[in-house]
């Protein structure tokens, strides 16, 4: 079985701080994709750089070290 995560980064113009979203459905994809932020982040930098982006997680029910990245939008 599979739950999936999103991570979202906001940045607000005015005043130039970030904000990150994390949120997932199913048992895992909260914590999924916690996890995958968490444990990957250079790999979202390396991808996205400083621009806002949104990406969705696949996790293994239970298994949050199974996180990956399937889709993304900047």
């Amino acid at each position: 079985m599979k739950d999936y995560g999103v991570i979202v980064k906001i940045t607000d113009e005015i005043t130039d701080s970030v904000q990150i979203c994390i949120a997932g459905l199913g048992e895992s994809g909260t914590t999924g994709a916690a996890y995958f932020f968490a444990n990957r982040w250079k790999e979202l930098e390396k991808k996205f750089g400083k621009a806002d982006f949104g990406c969705v997680i696949e996790v293994s029910n239970l298994y949050d070290p199974s996180a990956k990245m399937v889709d993304s939008v900047s």
